[in-house]
């Protein structure tokens, strides 16, 4: 059968290349740069030794057969079919010169000699008048033609080197977590996006993708990429956090999400993740929870006893990353951890039928001012904001755990709605209050300050008074069980506006964690009778 690649993305180019199958569409594209790229494996199927020998022959059809032989075998294998010689092959500088419509120029490049593992290739960005492999010394020039446009020439083999040159990313066989790679700034990542699923946020964007299955050794199909770029601050700086981000994601912590690769290339840096089963814990509290526990085929004791594991797990994660002999010690005051259930995602695949809950982004940056975050990201900031003022202290990150934690045992409770409807009661004790002081943003979070008592915050009522209700739905004889023992603390110790007086991650970690030694799975103090869909009360 007849060998064509099918380029559609190369208008004039079709017609100088045939060395694929005329179904097959070797080219895959980056979403991100628009550019495309042909992968690895695709390419040696490309320029077998069958297709390259015909396009040598339509080349040079004044030259012998064993002269094309020659060069075939130099193309293919670097002049040795021998396996145990290191392969020396020019079958992608052969692809570009195709690509550019030169594949006559072939012989300069195996004269000079240079093979594939030379590439990527270099020039003088000032006249295009040389071109040469960096890696090898001395330097020496291409020796092109007379009678060709130098500069063409150059121009195009230097762009379009790159579509054959993306690189992989493989796992971490040392022990360290994963590898951390630096691509050069032209190099096209082998990843293919799922617009669905990109969106920005106070850390960068953060995006689904698929990385090529050829390029791809990692063991996952899709994952969680993030990307900043150094432009949002200095290079030094962001390399400083990068560095450091990636120390507490290498420690390997089991509600820390697990990290796969990290890399830099040009001003962006990146992390991928593997992607989460089941989303994020918002993407959880969509369901209902009597689904969630049929799905995972446990009874609502077990299903309690997983939310204080869980709420334990997180929080000693925290805990762990504040002690001040760890690695994060000298940015103390710049530790900021965006607990939000935006950014805890859950692994249905992973631990216990109901999954695991994991941080996806330590960062460790301020907090923006003046409303820095777009839209929803800023929302969703200021309804976890503690109610210290300015940028967040080193010991705050335990007021958005309770939070957090209000809002999950207000799901597990009364489902859903029962998170819309405290959601609109906590922004009903702002609107009072926005009536009195005209312009000023109604929001749905935890605490107030009074015109009255100016800069001595008080927990919203409307907190205390859904806490009461909570306890009522569990229904008589609960007093002694997780879920009205749990509310508790969090009202009374993690949401006290009182900085002095609010408990530390340490105590709360201390005191889950005293529930679970004390409490076994089965013990009726995890007995919940189950869900009840939230109805708004009468009267």
């Amino acid at each position: 059968m007849e060998l064509h690649l099918h380029l559609t993305s190369y208008g004039p180019k079709i017609h100088a290349i045939l060395l694929r199958t005329q179904e097959y569409h070797a080219i895959v594209s980056n979403p991100h740069s628009g550019k495309r790229f042909i992968p690895r494996q695709k390419l040696q199927e490309i320029c077998n030794e069958r297709a390259v020998a015909k396009e040598l022959a339509r080349m040079f059809p004044e030259n012998d057969t064993d002269t094309n032989e020659r060069l075939t075998l130099s193309i293919c294998y670097g002049r040795t079919k021998d396996p145990s010689i290191a392969s020396q092959s020019c079958r992608k500088i052969f692809a570009i010169l195709v690509l550019i419509h030169e594949p006559r120029l072939i012989e300069s490049f195996l004269d000079h000699p240079l093979c594939d593992n030379d590439l990527p290739l270099s020039f003088d960005p000032r006249f295009y008048n040389a071109l040469w492999a960096p890696k090898l010394k001395p330097i020496r020039h291409v020796k092109f033609p007379d009678d060709i446009d130098h500069y063409w020439v150059i121009k195009n083999f230097t762009n379009e080197q790159w579509s054959v040159l993306a690189p992989s990313f493989e796992a971490d066989t040392t022990g360290k977590g994963c590898k951390v790679y630096e691509f050069h700034e032209n190099d096209i990542l082998p990843i293919e996006a799922d617009p669905r699923y990109t969106y920005g946020s106070g850390s960068g964007l953060v995006e689904k993708v698929k990385i090529h299955s050829e390029h791809n050794g990692l063991g996952n199909d899709y994952f969680r990429l993030r990307t900043t770029r150094t432009s949002l601050m200095g290079l030094t700086k962001r390399d400083i956090r990068f560095k450091q981000e990636l120390d507490v994601y290498q420690k390997g912590m089991v509600h820390i999400i697990e990290i796969c690769a990290a890399f830099q290339q040009g001003d962006c840096r990146g992390f991928l993740f593997p992607w989460p089963g089941g989303g994020s814990l918002n993407d959880l509290w969509a369901k209902d929870p009597g689904n969630v526990v049929t799905t995972a085929g446990v009874k609502w004791s077990e299903f309690s006893r997983w939310i204080c594991t869980q709420c334990h797990g997180i929080i000693k994660t925290i805990q762990a990353i504040h002690e001040p002999s760890g690695t994060l010690a000298v940015t103390r005051d710049r530790i900021q951890n965006d607990i939000r259930p935006h950014n805890i995602l859950h692994f249905i695949e992973d631990g216990p039928p109901l999954g695991m809950l994991k941080f996806s982004d330590i960062r460790l940056m301020r907090f923006p001012r003046n409303g820095s975050w777009p839209g929803e990201s800023f929302k969703a900031y200021l309804q976890y904001m503690a109610p210290e003022p300015n940028v967040r202290p080193w010991e705050v990150d335990i007021w958005a755990f309770g939070c957090l934690f209000a809002e999950f045992l207000t799901w597990a409770i009364r489902g859903r709605n029962g998170l819309e409807a405290f959601k609109l009661k906590r922004e009903y004790d702002d609107r009072a209050l926005s009536n009195k002081n005209r312009g000023r943003l109604v929001e749905a979070n935890f605490f107030v300050i009074k015109s009255s008592s100016p800069g001595r915050p008080s927990q919203k009522s409307s907190i205390k008074e859904w806490f009461a209700e909570l306890t009522d739905d569990l229904g008589p004889g609960m007093a002694n069980t997780f879920f009205p023992q749990f509310l508790r603390i969090i009202e009374a110790s993690m949401l006290e506006p009182n900085q002095e007086r609010r408990a530390d991650c340490e105590q709360v970690e201390s005191y889950l964690g005293h529930l679970l030694q004390e409490n076994p799975p089965d013990s009726p103090y995890w007995h919940f009778k189950g869900t009840t869909q939230y109805r708004k009360r009468r009267g």
